[in-house]
């Protein structure tokens, strides 16, 4: 506990030093960018420190005097069910989390890309940068780690997210407007099913 403490107080100076930073790097981000900087892509000085925590939960280890030895077998039953069911509980959480991750990744891209316009003087309104499909595809190779129950249809997701939305780079995306509304009609596909799963 003694060294998680100490990793926990180094990830929150780390934190802290961050969120400091933070609008110097935005600023320098609006500079490197030039015109492709969107302010909607990054969240406000006063949004940013909470999208950082670190919690340590322990459990303990059963031993010889585990309390569970001197009690009867309907009661040993009964403590296993809810220990089991406190695991179903947590699996079930991180497995909907993963699709709320994706929901929210395939969502941004929808948004974007139907945002984008360029008037006639071919003047560009809301422009998306190449991360777009840049964390696109780091979402894709992320997903097969996070699917610790071995989910066909995660897997299937997954292929789907890598087939459908990550083979166009973002700037041939900004250049096609037939290539921008054929991968939107695709991703708001993909989001309708997520939901039907998250439903």
């Amino acid at each position: 506990m003694a060294q998680q403490n100490a990793f926990a107080a180094q990830f929150e100076q780390a934190v802290a030093d961050f969120a400091i930073d933070y609008p110097q790097i935005v600023a320098a981000a609006k500079a490197a960018l030039n015109g492709l900087f969107d302010p909607a892509d990054y969240p406000s000085p006063s949004e940013i420190r909470g999208k950082f925590s670190i919690k340590v939960d322990v459990d303990p280890m059963p031993t010889a005097e585990d309390f569970r030895v001197g009690l009867g077998d309907a009661e040993q039953e009964r403590v296993r069910e809810q220990i089991q069911g406190r695991l179903d509980d947590a699996v079930a959480g991180a497995v909907n989390d993963i699709w709320k991750r994706i929901h929210d990744h395939v969502a941004h891209m929808v948004e974007r890309l139907r945002s984008y316009t360029v008037d006639p003087d071919g003047k560009v309104q809301n422009t998306f940068r190449d991360s777009l499909v840049g964390n696109m595809r780091d979402l894709v190779e992320l997903l097969p780690r996070l699917n610790i129950t071995n989910s066909n249809s995660l897997e299937d997701m997954t292929r789907r997210l890598q087939d459908e939305l990550c083979q166009i780079d973002a700037p041939l995306l900004r250049e096609d407007p037939n290539a921008r509304s054929e991968i939107a009609d695709k991703a708001e596909a993909i989001l309708k099913d997520v939901l039907d799963v998250m439903a």
